[in-house]
């Protein structure tokens, strides 16, 4: 349905929108995965200000990154924090898909909290999508809806879900490429130890790795 209503928009968005889909589902890194995420939400929900928040410790994000569509302070960063939402995180493990409005159902406190965090909020209501790693959430995807368009329509429900599995798998692709890593630096590292000249060839004759020696 997302991409149904894609194709209805001029031929341009058409083809960046596409383009943006195309860059998410090879993103190597941090850096990719959100400017792609980004072009994607600049085309398909109304927004104020949307963050991709990561490296999450205890329920709270140490990193994150942010735009800022419209705001009535020139000054305003959203909050890097999951304070409003981290108690219903705990509640509700390896959920992917919820809103501000739905934390309030269930937890009166969110509200304290909310005004604690942004005593004049710039928002009416979030919608988050949270990605998982065993029981702790990875990465959480925030977007504060604009107050003419607190509610998500069907359209923006149908265009989340089908964001959130193309993020998830572009996670464990770096999450991949991560301990790929990690595991070739300390195959050289115990090679550089060994006492004698080391030197390793491919098949091909190619160099794939030498001791100083």
């Amino acid at each position: 349905q997302s991409m149904q209503n894609i194709r209805t928009r001029p031929a341009k968005l058409i083809d960046d929108s596409h383009a943006a889909v195309v860059e998410l589902q090879s993103a190597l890194d941090l850096d990719s995965i959100w400017k792609s995420c980004l072009k994607l939400i600049k085309y398909q929900l109304p927004h104020r200000s949307c963050s991709l928040m990561f490296n999450i410790v205890g329920f709270e994000p140490t990193s994150a990154k942010h735009h800022v569509e419209s705001s009535r302070n020139p000054d305003y960063v959203p909050a890097t924090s999951l304070t409003i939402s981290g108690p219903y995180l705990e509640r509700h493990p390896k959920i992917q898909l919820y809103t501000y409005s739905q934390i309030v159902s269930e937890d009166p406190d969110a509200m304290r909290r909310r005004v604690e965090q942004e005593p004049d909020p710039e928002w009416t209501d979030f919608v988050h999508l949270a990605f998982w790693r065993d029981e702790q959430p990875e990465a959480v995807l925030s977007i504060h809806r604009p107050p003419e368009q607190p509610e998500l329509s069907s359209d923006d429900r149908a265009f989340l879900e089908y964001l959130h599995p193309m993020i998830e798998a572009s996670l464990r692709r770096i999450r991949a490429l991560e301990q790929d890593c990690a595991r070739r630096l300390a195959y050289e590292d115990l090679l550089y130890r060994m006492p004698i000249a080391t030197l390793l060839i491919a098949q091909d004759g190619h160099q794939l790795f030498a001791t100083a020696e």
